[in-house]
């Protein structure tokens, strides 16, 4: 049987591109050839799903491959980004298109006035949505993440402790990040090895992190891939992390979560999606008026506080992290 080409648009970012995959594995189970368009720096993400037939990728202008687009002839252009790059290719191929419906207006009220209409569905099944129309059988699907030998054998060859903890120390945006001060509470209190994970970009960050903890923390920040750190990922006991693409990785590789929302909160649908048999916690401050004050995460604390992450009570993430660990 012949299967029709669909093109599936996400740009970016780590998480968002991973809570794609349910989708992309529900037009392969109803007999679709899935090609998927996104940012060069994610296309890792994709390189080893089964379900991808082809990945095109740009870096910021879709230009330069509107032409071989075209030449595929798609049935369909499911546009899970909804914004002026991804109508652009929806104007050029001229093709039947289906696209993420979001809400602007509802999270202006949420984060700007503290209006809260309704919990926001996760994001993964408001994905889903998107293509009932053209598939008769949606399962409900578990975001998931490839990883090859080569990953496996490029963390063989990193020497790590046989039990530790992952702890993410970047984020997209500031406001996501686990600050640093209780970074270093929880790991000169945990009897455990950590390693830190993110990129050049937290390098600093971590190295301030590990001059005031002890030897049992190995600083990986800056020296791996997006797919070697999800690999390093995959074979700690588990995870503590801000609102971040990570999150979501971790998520993906069924591992034990514990997640720290800031400035961004759960009922915007971006939670880990991940089996009932895998345990995650989500930490937050519940104390404050003002959170989420962006959907995003943002850069900066519009309070100067930043009291969503530095009033958390280190002992409660001690607490959830000993229960995994």
């Amino acid at each position: 049987m012949v299967r029709e080409k669909v093109l599936v648009i996400r740009f970016n970012s780590i998480g968002d591109i991973v809570l794609t995959s349910p989708v992309i594995q529900c037009l392969h189970d109803n007999n679709y050839e899935v090609h998927y368009i996104c940012k060069k720096t994610y296309k890792p993400l994709l390189v080893h799903n089964p379900h991808v037939a082809q990945i095109w990728t740009l870096d910021e202008n879709v230009n330069p491959i509107i032409e071989n687009l075209k030449k595929e002839k798609y049935k369909y252009v499911v546009d899970l980004h909804n914004n002026l790059r991804s109508s652009r290719v929806k104007r050029a191929l001229s093709t039947k298109s289906l696209t993420f419906e979001k809400h602007p207006i509802k999270n202006i009220l949420l984060t700007q006035l503290n209006i809260k209409l309704y919990d926001e569905a996760h994001v993964v099944e408001r994905f889903l949505d998107v293509i009932r129309p053209i598939c008769d059988n949606i399962k409900t699907a578990l975001p998931q993440l490839w990883l090859s030998d080569k990953e496996k054998s490029d963390v063989d060859n990193i020497e790590l402790p046989e039990e530790f903890l992952s702890i993410s120390v970047g984020a997209a945006y500031r406001n996501k990040q686990i600050p640093e001060s209780k970074i270093i509470q929880v790991v000169n209190q945990l009897d455990i090895h950590v390693v830190l994970l993110g990129g050049k970009e937290d390098e600093a960050k971590a190295k301030r992190i590990a001059a005031k903890t002890d030897d049992r923390v190995i600083n990986m920040t800056g020296k791996l891939n997006i797919l070697q750190s999800a690999e390093l990922i995959r074979r700690s006991l588990a995870i503590l992390s801000g609102d971040t693409g990570l999150m979501h990785i971790a998520a993906a590789l069924a591992k034990p979560i514990v997640a720290m929302y800031g400035s961004t909160h759960p009922t915007l649908g971006y939670t880990p999606y991940t089996s009932s048999h895998v345990p995650h916690y989500i930490i937050q401050n519940d104390q404050i008026s003002c959170r989420p004050c962006t959907k995003q995460g943002g850069n900066s604390c519009p309070k100067g506080h930043f009291k969503c992450m530095h009033d958390i009570k280190t002992e409660d993430i001690i607490e959830k992290i000993k229960s995994l660990v």
